[in-house]
């Protein structure tokens, strides 16, 4: 059986490749956690094992990504006592999706598909709540509608945007740890004249610092962060910021937020619940003023007016 066959055809969470075996996790159909891959996948674990190989030794990374046909893997690779290679590998639930199918606001959505506007733009939430989806869609959205040239600066990258989208093109470049990290890597962006960057994810000081500074600069910038709503995802932003007067900076940078949120809800005529995905935003323009102040003065909790407010606008516009 082809490896492409077995992706296609096969559900699963996680692969484990060791030297002599490979683990599947969480396979469709078994009620094992742990199961060994079945014979006829023989052949396609030797190249998987080969592909895992060739390119660690090429990134020289622990983490990196790997793409199988049309699905991205996220790969880490460990060392066992035998001092042999282990490969985990986990499918990258990562979609590029049309924009208009995933449920943003109409503020938001005029907003990150404006040409003119420039600052950073904040997609925030918890885990598994579709930020990378998301930004990556925003960012292939916005090509086809104005070309030019995007940069992504991801460690790994999860979605396949390389390429050219309409009359624009991305270039997604791994920020390797080994080459300089996202610090070196938002430097040389920063310097490639590039109409947009998305920064893969704000998780440390280093990332948060150059976000905002590019922001500020005029650069148009998209990244995602971890947090629970978007007051908190200004704080973290804040917090991790190492420039001198962090929240005025961060007011000064940012140009919009979203935030994903995934909400239980009853199935209908089943029992259960199934998810519905949730968002909310902030837009930041000229006359926003009051809001840029309430950062400034670090006055985060009062943030959520503007998000109501900013909502209920658009409802009433919708219903004119």
């Amino acid at each position: 059986m082809s490896l492409m066959k077995i992706i296609e055809e096969s559900d699963f969470v996680d692969l484990y490749v060791g030297d002599t075996y490979c683990d599947i996790k969480g396979l469709s159909g078994t009620s094992a956690t742990r199961v060994s891959a079945p014979s006829e996948w023989a052949d396609a674990v030797v190249a998987l094992r080969l592909q895992c190989k060739e390119t660690f030794a090429a990134e020289g990374d622990a983490e990196f990504s790997m793409i199988v046909g049309d699905v991205v893997f996220r790969v880490t690779q460990m060392c066992d006592v035998d001092n042999t290679d282990v490969f985990i590998l986990r499918r990258s639930a990562a979609q590029i999706r049309a924009l208009d199918s995933i449920g943003l606001p109409d503020h938001i959505s005029k907003a990150v598909q404006d040409k003119e506007r420039r600052g950073l733009v904040l997609i925030a939430g918890e885990m598994g709540a579709g930020k990378t989806s998301t930004a990556a869609s925003i960012v292939r959205n916005w090509l086809l509608l104005h070309g030019g040239i995007g940069l992504t600066v991801e460690d790994p990258p999860e979605t396949k945007l390389n390429g050219v989208h309409g009359l624009g093109r991305c270039i997604q470049v791994r920020a390797s740890r080994k080459t300089g990290g996202y610090k070196e890597h938002m430097m040389r962006a920063m310097r490639s004249g590039a109409d947009l960057i998305l920064i893969g994810e704000i998780r440390n000081a280093e990332t948060a610092t150059e976000a905002v500074q590019a922001g500020v600069n005029g650069q148009r910038i998209f990244a995602t962060i971890h947090a629970g709503d978007i007051g908190q995802a200004i704080q973290r932003l804040c917090s991790l910021c190492t420039v001198p007067d962090a929240y005025s900076v961060v007011a000064d940078g940012l140009a919009a937020i979203i935030f994903l949120s995934m909400e239980r809800v009853p199935r209908q005529n089943a029992p259960g619940f199934s998810s519905r995905l949730l968002v909310k935003g902030l837009v930041l323009d000229a006359d926003s003023k009051g809001i840029r102040t309430k950062i400034r003065t670090q006055q985060i909790a009062l943030i959520q007016q503007d998000v109501d407010i900013q909502s209920r606008q658009v409802a009433w516009n919708q219903k004119k």
